[in-house]
């Protein structure tokens, strides 16, 4: 108390009331806060692992699945489409002796190439979805 009166401090039940309490008083309501979210984080990721392990769940995970394998043989296939006719032929690695008879088909038709490539960016969007 002689150091508080030879520095001019406040005093302790002054402190207390305008400081110490108002602080606990603001840490308590954070607390509570974060808590709240913590919980709905948790029950979010609860919701979203017992969803993820239906039978809908894993049905969507395979036809995407199947959709992006879809999509990287009709990119190979459209390179293969872009490069009949050329000496040396591009990007057209990994077809099989079907796709790079359907890449010849396709190059042959009108409109073949167009509509193979609407395809490919159809897919590009399903698979970013």
């Amino acid at each position: 108390s002689d150091w508080a009166t030879q520095n001019a401090s406040e005093s302790s039940s002054r402190v207390l009331e305008a400081y110490l309490r108002p602080a606990v008083k603001e840490a308590s309501e954070r607390r509570k806060a974060l808590l709240a979210l913590g919980e709905y984080v948790a029950d979010m990721h609860a919701s979203l692992v017992t969803r993820s392990k239906t039978p809908e769940w894993r049905q969507a995970r395979k036809v995407a699945s199947e959709r992006k394998r879809e999509l990287e043989r009709l990119e190979r296939l459209y390179a293969a489409v872009d490069s009949v006719g050329r000496k040396t032929p591009r990007g057209s690695g990994h077809l099989s002796l079907a796709d790079t008879a359907e890449a010849k088909k396709i190059a042959s038709e009108a409109g073949g190439r167009d509509h193979l490539w609407r395809q490919v960016t159809i897919l590009k969007r399903e698979c970013k979805m």
